[in-house]
């Protein structure tokens, strides 16, 4: 994929408009409104639609009483001098694992998923200068941080 002009705004809403069809999941986005930016699109969203769809799985796997006191997903993201980044943080079930076992290729929290989908993210990313940071939060749920060079 080449680099092209798009809002990154616009992505993030298109993204989590469609991985949150039939899942009704709330969300609070903040950030700049058009964020313009120069860059792989397509690398961005394949790493976007990863982070959204784990932060939505991860509400939807909680049970009992901790379903009545979701926050929603937030969504934030802007640029600093030298690059661009996306937070996407969730109040959900959390990570029991270690967080770098979960770039591996095939493996997953999950059952029945193949462990594909943060190796193929962090690759999208590294390509573009980048990377994903996962950080288990406090009580519960995760934070998911993309952050890619601005090429000028």
């Amino acid at each position: 994929s080449k680099a092209e002009e798009f809002d990154l705004a616009e992505l993030i809403d298109n993204v989590i408009k469609v991985e949150n069809i039939s899942k009704s999941v709330d969300f609070m986005v903040v950030g700049i409104r058009p964020l313009i930016i120069n860059g792989h699109k397509n690398l961005i969203h394949l790493a976007l639609c990863n982070g959204i769809r784990n932060a939505i799985d991860a509400i939807l796997s909680l049970k009992g009483p901790l379903i009545n006191n979701i926050s929603p997903i937030v969504v934030t993201w802007g640029e600093t001098e030298s690059d661009y980044w996306i937070a996407v943080l969730d109040d959900g079930i959390g990570i029991s694992s270690s967080v770098n076992q979960l770039f591996e290729i095939g493996k997953s929290t999950k059952k029945g998923h193949t462990g594909f989908g943060l190796a193929i993210a962090k690759q999208a990313l590294e390509t573009l200068g980048g990377y994903i940071y996962l950080e288990p939060q406090k009580e519960r749920g995760v934070k998911y941080e993309m952050r890619w060079e601005k090429k000028s």
